[in-house]
């Protein structure tokens, strides 16, 4: 996935937002949009064992390919928060 974006999750959608605005940074066009039933899947988190800590997320889309994206060490807990909303709201789970 492109750098700096946007990952929303909402009650039946994952939402990828481009990142728009010069002085404050906020969601700007929606890149992808990936239906919560198209979810085949998501591969166990993992932190990575170097001086960046990103939590790297893999997921397995119905259609065969993969989504996968990274949060940053000051957003791991952020990003652990949404993978088990995700995990909650996932049709297969």
């Amino acid at each position: 996935m492109p750098h700096r974006h946007f990952i929303v999750l909402t009650t039946h959608r994952l939402l990828v937002l481009s990142l728009g605005g010069v002085f404050i940074a906020g969601p700007k066009n929606v890149i992808y949009t990936v239906p919560l039933d198209r979810i085949a899947g998501m591969a166990e988190p993992v932190i990575d064992g170097n001086f960046a800590r990103t939590l790297r997320v893999t997921l397995g889309l119905t259609d065969g390919t993969l989504l996968r994206w990274e949060f940053p060490r000051l957003q791991i807990n952020r990003g652990r928060v949404l993978i088990n909303e995700l995990r909650q709201q996932m049709p297969n789970s």
